[in-house]
């Protein structure tokens, strides 16, 4: 039924990744989580009640934010490929990019509500496309390092797993968001999403700048001996890997599937399963949300161990399953006649998106070996950089999806609780079904992923023949 499972490989003790470093790197996450979830998750709820802003527009300027992102993370990632600083390739860009964050991050959400919806609109689209611009410089080289931190893959998948960690314990605070802004101590929830910009800025300048000076780039050395290469150049032969494409395309079905509904689930609770009640769905999303992480941060051991046992492919079968199992299990969970069962709901997905979050990008520092192999240069921002373009071209989509269905669903913010019932069935059924659809397809794509376990040995034996053995010493 499963991906075959090859012989595992044992990570030797010099490439292991010393828990200060681990923690250092992830570190960034505590500034990137808020600075990306207060966008996707409230950002079209706040803009559409507060302002009176169409769904659908919101959903188009979001979507702008991502496109502009696309098109400038390729260059950003070729600048730190080539970039021969006295501290590295990529810490440069990462201490600038998060004060360029911290700057732009509020200047979004400081739209009078005396202005009119079109006004208001564009003034989010112009702020969001300074901070999407400060955005890049500094999540491109941030996700880039992790290739570059050792070169043993399980280590880099347990790398990521403790990322990973801190990125769920963060997320069960995203999951309060909606209760947060709907505090009554706040005029409306405009003003409580401008509070929760400026703690995001504090934590851009604190946890996701300082830590970043201490991470080692040990493959710095050796990049910084390789031929520069243009930016097209290296976009052209980055699309010409056919096993990037493939790994490109089960993180844009997983992207598509995921992001569509994820601000249409928190509507699909305050009008179908609460009746208009913004301030209890809120709550129920805390508690879904902080179940949800608790369980994810608990299972990731699992994970991490389940894919050096079985090799990613099968892990990541695994997992895919589990995914389709518990998204379809919404269509009875999520329930006006149970609220409180969308907790279980939330306890369900949770662990198994994590090991699908694991596993894939895991899977893209193995790409980068391949590469090196294939061409003779490590690219590891020129890989992260069209990968995350692609994705965010796909959550451009998704959410322009999620903001036009909802429109043509016929939801009106007039009708408050009094929603009509094909409207709310409409939401209901793009909740579950969508993401269904999505994850078969990229189940279907597993098999043809030829980076199993043994072909990522044979690949570092063969890179290390031709430039000698790499640890964990950092040279710049």
């Amino acid at each position: 039924m499963f991906p075959h499972a090859h012989p595992r490989y044992e990570t030797a003790p010099e490439d292991k990744v010393a828990l200060s470093q681990k923690l250092l790197y992830s570190a960034a996450t505590v500034a990137i989580i808020p600075g990306m979830q207060i966008i996707e998750r409230i950002a079209q709820v706040v803009l559409n009640i507060c302002l009176g802003i169409n769904p659908t527009l919101i959903g188009v300027g979001i979507a702008i934010f991502r496109v502009w992102d696309a098109f400038t993370d390729p260059f950003m990632g070729n600048l730190s490929d080539n970039c021969r600083s006295r501290w590295g390739r990529r810490r440069p860009f990462i201490v600038a990019g998060g004060v360029l964050c911290a700057i732009t991050f509020p200047l979004m959400w400081l739209m009078s509500r005396s202005w009119s919806p079109t006004t208001a609109f564009l003034y989010f689209v112009g702020a969001g496309l300074a901070y999407s611009t400060a955005m890049t410089i500094y999540s491109v080289p941030y996700w880039s390092i992790v290739a570059e931190m050792t070169p043993d893959t399980h280590e880099r998948t347990n790398g990521i797993a403790f990322r990973t960690v801190i990125i769920n314990l963060v997320t069960i605070a995203m999951g309060w968001l909606m209760w947060f802004i709907t505090l009554k101590c706040f005029q409306d929830e405009l003003e409580g999403i401008r509070w929760l910009a400026g703690v995001t800025s504090i934590l851009f300048l604190t946890f996701g700048t300082i830590p970043m000076m201490f991470v080692k780039e040990p493959f710095f050395e050796q990049a910084s001996k390789q031929k520069k290469i243009t930016v097209w150049v290296s976009i052209k032969e980055t699309m010409s890997n056919r096993v990037f494409l493939i790994l490109v395309s089960m993180m844009l079905l997983m992207t598509l599937g995921m992001q569509t509904v994820g601000t249409l689930g928190l509507y699909v609770s305050i009008y179908y399963v609460f009746g208009g009640d913004k301030a209890a769905a809120g709550l129920v999303a805390g508690y879904g949300g902080t179940a949800a992480m608790v369980l994810s941060i608990l299972s990731i051991p699992f994970f991490a161990w389940l894919s050096r046992k079985l090799g990613k492919k099968t892990a990541l079968y695994i997992n895919g399953l589990g995914f389709l199992f518990a998204t379809f299990s919404q269509w009875f969970l999520v329930t006006p006649a149970h609220p409180y069962w969308q907790i279980i709901s939330g306890a369900l997905i949770g662990p198994v998106v994590t090991g699908i979050w694991i596993i894939l990008p895991s899977m893209q520092t193995d790409v980068v070996d391949y590469d090196e192999l294939l061409t003779g240069c490590r690219r590891e921002g020129s890989f992260t950089a069209i990968l995350t373009s692609i994705s965010k071209v796909g959550f451009a989509l998704a959410v322009l999806l999620s903001g036009l269905i909802l429109d043509l669903s016929g939801f009106k913010v007039a009708f408050g609780k009094d929603q009509p019932a094909e409207t709310l069935l409409m939401m209901r059924g793009l909740f579950v079904f969508f993401p269904i659809v999505m994850a078969g397809l990229m189940l279907l794509l597993i098999r043809f992923y030829p980076l199993d376990d043994k072909r990522c040995h044979e690949i570092r034996l063969q890179l290390e023949a031709r430039r000698g053995e790499l640890h964990g010493t950092e040279k710049v």
